[in-house]
């Protein structure tokens, strides 16, 4: 089973990865890793911030499927605009 950490490092190094194959990725003004909680010894569940270059912030999960040190899938579940406050 991955560690927390490993988990996040992953998390961060697939966003690093995935903004140079997306094309909006130039929107983001920030991200956060508000959670990285293993489920099982291949699933990570991760919940995240974002703040776009406009000002919207949103939130968004994932669980990642990782197998011999590499995220083989990922699912998205796809938040709102989360009000500040």
């Amino acid at each position: 089973m991955r560690s927390i950490k490993e988990a996040r490092n992953g998390s961060v190094a697939l966003r690093a990865r995935q903004a140079s194959k997306w094309p909006t990725a130039d929107r983001l003004r920030r991200q956060e890793i508000l959670d990285a909680v293993a489920i099982d010894g291949e699933q990570v569940f991760v919940r995240y911030a974002y703040e776009l270059t406009t000002g919207e912030q949103h939130r968004n999960v994932e669980v990642m499927t990782v197998r011999d040190g590499r995220v083989t899938e990922t699912q998205v579940y796809f938040g709102g605009n989360f009000p500040q406050g």
